[in-house]
C-alpha cells in the first residue's frame, strides 16, 4: 500500500461492494479498481 489516499480508495471501494452501491468518483483508478472488482460506476 502505497499510502493513506489508496487506503481510503480500498474502503470506499470494499463499502460499496458490501452494500451493493454504485460508486461515483473521477479517480481514474479507483474506476479502474471497481470495475475489476464487479462494482458497478457511475461516470460523471
Amino acid at each position: 500500500m502505497k499510502d493513506y489516499a489508496q487506503y481510503n480508495d480500498l474502503i470506499v471501494l470494499s463499502t460499496a461492494k458490501r452494500l451493493g452501491l454504485a460508486l461515483f468518483t473521477f479517480d481514474e483508478e479507483l474506476r479502474k479498481s471497481a470495475k475489476d472488482n464487479s462494482v458497478r460506476v457511475v461516470t460523471p
